[in-house]
């Protein structure tokens, strides 16, 4: 049983250290593609970055928008009836804004993100492959 423990113990310590010494080597070439690539003949592309920026991030914002919109719409048609019933409908604007605010759009924004930047990338990577870029 200790040994059971102790295993345990040991297997999940040594999953931790490689996950934080995969995370340093990450920031490393990071840093050094950074600083010291320009220096060696490989400049950052910086119109790629931007291009970058703007497809995965000011672009999905039309795509929140309406998620969040549909969102209020849906718990608005849910709960206004049943605060009528109470005798207190005014509630129910502050109530979907702190909702809304507060609790479920980082949450939905995270995960629609999540899947519009994956289902982007690995769309371009697809045609990378199949144009034998990669």
């Amino acid at each position: 049983m200790i040994a059971n423990v102790l295993g345990w113990t040991g297997r999940k310590t040594l999953r931790f250290f490689a996950h934080v010494s995969n995370l340093g080597y990450l920031c490393w070439d990071i840093l050094y593609w950074i600083l010291v690539g320009p220096f060696k003949g490989r400049p950052l592309r910086w119109t790629n970055i931007i291009r970058e920026m703007d497809d995965l991030g000011a672009r999905s914002f039309p795509l929140i928008g309406v998620m969040s919109v549909s969102l209020g719409a849906v718990i608005v048609v849910l709960i206004g009836p049943q605060f009528r019933t109470f005798g207190i409908p005014e509630y129910v604007p502050e109530l979907v804004t702190v909702f809304l605010v507060r609790e479920l759009s980082p949450l939905l924004t995270g995960i629609v993100l999540a899947g519009w930047v994956g289902s982007l990338v690995t769309a371009r990577l697809g045609t990378m492959v199949t144009d034998e870029e990669v």
